[in-house]
């Protein structure tokens, strides 16, 4: 008789136990068998499925890493597998790599669990040996969108680390702005910094948003009448929101830590660390972050920006002369002295920090991180001469180029630091510039950056992003991986696919997905409203490039990114020039990488659409996976938003066909041509009408399942809705011959006729 059974030390095993209901989960609908569980005299953590006369105790386990772990076959009769690790981690990712062998996947949108196993026979011979190319590979979920964790309730956080445990990651960093309550400390008494608020979402107001004013189909997502962080809905005041925030976030990392997730809480060192009250008050924060959260690593974070700009300071006068001297020859390849003397701070500051944390938590290990990238805001160019000057069990770790299309590789500081230097490059699985309502397709861009991870020979690799559901699990799907093994884009379609969707439509899933990230961002060549910046119908402006010119513009964009290079190491008063320079430029990459003639990617994804719809009717006759019909539903709903949305935009952004018609009939109504400008208004209006915007927006509100998926129905209840309702509102009192706002055009009339 097969039994199912597990083994591992007497200390121990609150991991593995979760580990083993995890996987036995899946195993009951299989083989309808529960585990037993016995006790292993060593130090081996084992599960088998085989006859119970049969000893199984593979060779090899004593020499797998920390984390790695063995499958093999259990048993003569072919039917018996096992898994065997010399760690509780290990034992724990051999039995979700095992689940991952018979079919199952585990993303942030939701397990896929196949009807039945992809195999149930394994030779004796069989076997498979795991251990991780990274020793680190995490996420950093960033504060402070509605969609991302600052409206997260404990239930959200737990269901993330158990996903990322499932996908065998094993760190978690999290980022504190001065404004957010996670990093506030008590100085003197009260809460500091002092910009420390109740609820700050970019581009709120500080409280809970009302969102009575939403449509009444979208109230339905928000029972209490108010959406923000869960500390704020439930407080009055900011101590008791910044009490309760603290709680929530400490429990939270304590749930991390039951999981196997590591985790890294991190805060802004802004100022002068000789100032006295500078310092002491970061030694504050440092001890109470350290002490209320216990987190294995802490994180200090340069503001964004500081390190392109440098410390704007003279170096005489200025109290760092002696440290310029001594160490600036570590810096000859940084041509500034400002961005000297700004990686001079950062380093007084991690001393300080490091000999705090000897003294009160010497398990805690520091980690520099900020804004860097070789095309984007350079922090990692500090890290061959502060790999000098700090101690060496100091982590770097910097967000690299803030798109991962920019460039095929990390920041080339990290293959020039010595050996004993941990750094894990952070990617950006989705950028916060571009649309978060809308698909960032990004698996294809995130390959060559892994290979050139390892390459550098880094220990680890982490991703940023905010979402954290089905639009970004694909990103964080294939990070998890590349931790692994390396496995390009094309297969990792098809193995996502074929976990997701089942084996019978697998293989048209993974063509379809493949056709979808080829689109790019946002799918249709538009660039929707950034997530970052105030609403928009449009970020980027939509440019088509023939193929005759690619080589041109492509030159253009190489010299472009030289020469922002040269900007950064110039004077102050050239680097104000630098947001127009980075929006010149990335146009030029959009253009480059999405521009299309026409609306040709839009006819595309109609048809991507159409066929989905088809596929769809037939699914009924099949057998996906667990959530395999709930999947393609909402890729099918997405579209459908996408589409809608995207209609929309194009009539409404500027020098679209409505925007233009209404400023020709205000044009002619402000010159004496009032009942014509009317007449141009109506035809405006009509147009407008053509799409339904509310229609499209209840395609979204159809998929949201996840707090996140919340957070963008409420921006865009907030943002769109508002806006497409005072574009109707316009059109009407014109074409009734009002005049709702003043308008200052030229002598000739603006046309909507191409």
């Amino acid at each position: 008789m097969l039994e199912l059974t597990w083994t591992g030390p007497e200390s121990g095993g609150t991991l593995a136990q979760w580990g083993v209901e995890q996987f036995t989960r899946p195993w009951r609908r299989w083989f309808d068998a529960a585990p037993s569980r016995g006790v292993e005299p060593g130090r081996i953590w084992s599960l088998r499925w085989g006859e119970r006369r049969e000893e199984w105790l593979p060779a090899g386990v004593e020499s797998l890493g920390d984390e790695g772990y063995l499958l093999a076959g259990a048993g003569s009769d072919r039917r018996g597998v096992g898994v065997a690790a010399r760690t509780e981690k290990g034992f724990v990712n051999g039995l979700f790599g095992l689940l991952g062998e018979l079919g199952c996947g585990f993303y942030l949108g939701g397990e896929a669990i196949p009807p039945r196993p992809w195999r149930t026979e394994f030779p004796p011979g069989w076997r498979k040996v795991c251990n991780p190319r990274l020793a680190v590979r995490g996420l950093l979920p960033w504060h402070n969108f509605a969609n991302s964790p600052t409206t997260w309730d404990f239930a959200d956080y737990a269901r993330y680390f158990d996903l990322l445990a499932a996908q065998r990651m094993n760190l978690a960093m999290f980022h504190s702005y001065d404004y957010e309550p996670h990093g506030a400390y008590r100085w003197k008494g009260q809460w500091a910094p002092a910009t420390v608020r109740r609820n700050h979402v970019w581009g709120w107001q500080e409280e809970a948003v009302d969102v009575t004013a939403f449509p009444q189909w979208a109230r339905e997502h928000f029972p209490e009448n108010r959406f923000g962080p869960p500390a704020v809905l439930a407080t009055t005041t900011l101590e008791e929101c910044i009490a309760a925030s603290q709680e929530l976030f400490r429990k939270a990392l304590e749930h991390a830590g039951r999981r196997g997730i590591r985790t890294c809480v991190g805060f802004e060192i802004p100022g002068n660390p000789k100032v006295p009250a500078i310092r002491q008050r970061f030694l504050t924060q440092v001890e109470h972050l350290a002490t209320v959260y216990r987190p294995d690593y802490l994180g200090l974070w340069e503001p964004e920006s500081w390190a392109q700009r440098g410390w704007p300071i003279p170096v005489r006068g200025s109290g760092w002369q002696r440290e310029f001297r001594l160490y600036r020859k570590w810096f000859r390849h940084v041509d500034s002295d400002r961005r000297v003397l700004e990686a001079l701070r950062l380093a007084e500051f991690v001393r300080l920090a490091h000999a705090r944390l000897q003294r009160i938590a010497p398990r805690t290990r520091l980690v520099l991180s900020g804004w860097g990238g070789d095309r984007w805001m350079k922090l990692a160019e500090f890290f061959p001469g502060l790999d000098h000057l700090l101690p060496p069990d100091v982590i770097f770790s910097a967000l690299d180029n803030i798109d991962s299309t920019v460039a095929p590789r990390v920041a080339d500081a990290y293959g020039r630091l010595s050996t004993r230097r941990q750094r894990w490059p952070i990617v950006w699985l989705e950028s916060d510039g571009n649309s978060q309502w809308h698909a960032q397709c990004n698996v294809s861009s995130l390959s060559p950056l892994g290979r050139d991870t390892v390459k550098k020979g880094c220990q680890g690799i982490l991703g940023i992003h905010w979402r954290s559901g089905v639009e970004v699990e694909t990103e964080v799907a294939y990070l998890a991986q590349a931790g692994w093994a390396e496995t390009t884009s094309q297969d990792f379609w098809t193995d996502y696919s074929f976990r997701c969707y089942g084996t019978k439509w697998g293989g048209k899933m993974a063509a379809v997905h493949r056709h979808l990230e080829r689109l790019g961002p946002g799918w249709t060549g538009l660039s929707p409203q950034g997530e970052c910046s105030t609403f928009r119908w449009e970020s980027l402006p939509e440019v088509a490039v023939r193929n005759s010119d690619r080589h041109v513009l492509d030159g253009l964009r190489q010299a472009g990114w030289a020469a922002r290079g040269a900007v950064i190491n110039h004077t102050a008063s050239v680097y104000e020039l630098l947001p127009k320079f980075d929006w010149a430029l990335f146009t030029l990459e959009w253009a480059l990488a999405f521009g299309e003639p026409g609306l040709r990617k839009r006819r595309m994804l109609e048809r991507i659409g159409r066929r989905l719809k088809v596929l769809r009717r037939s699914v009924a006759a099949m057998e996906p996976p667990e959530n395999g019909r709930r999947r393609l539903d909402d890729l099918i709903l997405w579209i459908e938003f996408t589409l809608g949305y995207d209609a929309a935009a194009r009539l409404l952004k500027p020098g679209g066909a409505v925007e233009t018609l209404q400023a020709e009939a205000m044009w002619h109504s402000e010159n004496q041509a009032r009942s014509y400008g009317a007449e141009v208004a109506r035809r405006a209006l009509a147009r407008l009408r053509t799409v339904s915007l509310e229609r499209t927006m209840q395609a979204y509100g159809r998929r949201v399942r996840t707090q996140s998926q919340r957070g963008n129905l409420a921006r865009m209840c907030r943002d769109a809705w508002p806006a497409w309702i005072k574009a109707i509102e316009t059109l009407e009192q014109m074409a009734a011959g009002h005049h709702p706002r003043p308008a200052a055009f030229g002598d000739s009339p603006p046309s909507a006729r191409r």
